[in-house]
């Protein structure tokens, strides 16, 4: 294997890095607004890379060592933007900068003043507020289109599907008693 198949090689094993923790960093985004603004982050990154990548290696065009100076360029921005997505999925608690820890959070009225809220958390219910108490959260999955929230309680379901970035229709089943259907508006 000559040197650039070597760093060909290792430009795709980089990438492949890359598309993983990206794939990764997205799944723990806290909604659909902040998984739009990574995706457009990404694409911008990626043509930037790109670009710059072209640019760097421009000097040796028509060279033999041409491919190995881009490539090289590459594996260097790649690396980089990795540990920019590492740092995101391993955050401390509190860190503002960290849009992977961020919790979301949904709340709404409807009754006469009674109040449902639901914090998520790396796209899982973390905490549900129901009838002027916190209610503990059991199995909490979120729909492969990142569209529908599903979560259980002690006393029942919830189910909270999209309809835009800031608002959300939540279905509330409690054990007993009749369904509520309530907007959620996410602040």
């Amino acid at each position: 294997m000559d040197m650039n198949e070597c760093y060909a090689d290792l430009t795709h094993k980089t990438d492949a890095q890359l598309d993983a923790l990206y794939n990764k960093l997205l799944a723990n985004l806290a909604g659909l607004k902040s998984q739009m603004r990574l995706r457009a982050s990404q694409a911008a990154w990626v043509t930037y890379r790109d670009r710059e990548c072209n640019f760097i290696a421009a000097g040796t065009e028509g060279g033999s060592i041409q491919p190995t100076i881009a490539d090289e360029c590459f594996i260097s921005l790649t690396e980089n933007r990795i540990k920019e997505f590492q740092a995101q999925l391993n955050c401390a608690e509190g860190d503002l900068t960290c849009a992977a820890g961020a919790p979301y959070i949904w709340d709404g009225e409807w009754d006469s003043g009674t109040t449902a809220m639901i914090t998520v958390i790396h796209n899982k219910a973390n905490a549900f507020y129901w009838k002027d108490d916190y209610r503990s959260v059991g199995d909490s999955h979120l729909s492969p289109d990142s569209s529908r929230l599903t979560f259980t309680w002690e006393s029942g379901t919830v189910s909270l599907q999209l309809s835009s970035e800031t608002s959300a229709k939540a279905v509330i089943r409690e054990k007993g008693h009749p369904d509520v259907t309530t907007t959620l508006t996410h602040r």
